[in-house]
C-alpha cells in the first residue's frame, strides 16, 4: 500500500504484540478496525469492512464536513443519499468554487483525498453502493476538471501523471482531453 495514500485517507496500521497481528484504524471513523498478519493485510481488511457498514457516509461527513458546512448554496436535500448526489454537491459547491479568487488548498486536498478513498473502496468492496463510487468520481469530479482551467492546471500539484492518465484514457467523455492533460503535465 502507498504510505502517502494511507496518510491522506487517515489510515494508520500498527503492530499489536498483545494480539500478535497488525491493526489498522481510520482517523475519520471510530469503532472500525482491520486486522491481519501484515500491515497491508490489516489495511485491506479495514477497507473491505467500511462499505459493508455504509461507513462511506461517516467518512464523507468527516473528510468533507467542514467543506460542506461552509457552502451556502448546497442542495437542500441530503448530500449523503448516494455517492452521485454527494459528488454533485462536492464538485458544484466546494471543488470548483475552491479555485475562485483565492485558491483554497485545504478544501481541494479534502476533495482529492476523499476521491482516492472512494476509488479504493470501489476496487476492494463488494457492497450495494460500491460500483457507484468509481463512476461518481470519474463522471462527476474528473469530468469537471477539464472544464475549469485553474483546476486542470493545478492537477500536477496533486497527482503524478501515471495516477491520473488511466482515468482520462478509459473514460470516453474524457479521452478528448488527454492531449490537454499531457500538455499540462509536461510543463
Amino acid at each position: 500500500m502507498n504510505n502517502f495514500k494511507m496518510k491522506r485517507w487517515g489510515i494508520l496500521s500498527t503492530r499489536s504484540d498483545l494480539e500478535d497481528c497488525w491493526v489498522a484504524q481510520c482517523k475519520f471513523l471510530s469503532g472500525y478496525t482491520g486486522t491481519g498478519i501484515s500491515m497491508d493485510d490489516s489495511i485491506t481488511s479495514l477497507l473491505r469492512e467500511l462499505p459493508k457498514r455504509d461507513a462511506w457516509r461517516e467518512v464523507a461527513s468527516t473528510m468533507l464536513g467542514k467543506a460542506l458546512r461552509g457552502c451556502s448554496n448546497i442542495i437542500e436535500e441530503s448530500p449523503f443519499d448516494s455517492p452521485d448526489k454527494l459528488w454533485t454537491n462536492v464538485v458544484d459547491t466546494v471543488f470548483l468554487p475552491s479555485y475562485g479568487n483565492f485558491q483554497n488548498e485545504e478544501l481541494i486536498n479534502s476533495v482529492y483525498a476523499f476521491s482516492e478513498w472512494c476509488l479504493s473502496i470501489d476496487e476492494l468492496a463488494e457492497c450495494r453502493v460500491a460500483g457507484s463510487f468509481r463512476s461518481a468520481v470519474h463522471v462527476i469530479l474528473y469530468e469537471a476538471i477539464p472544464t475549469s482551467p485553474p483546476a486542470l492546471n493545478d492537477l500536477p500539484n496533486w497527482f503524478c501523471f501515471n495516477e491520473i492518465q488511466e482515468s482520462f484514457l478509459t473514460n470516453p467523455f474524457m479521452s478528448d482531453y488527454f492531449d490537454v492533460l499531457t500538455a499540462v503535465f509536461s510543463r
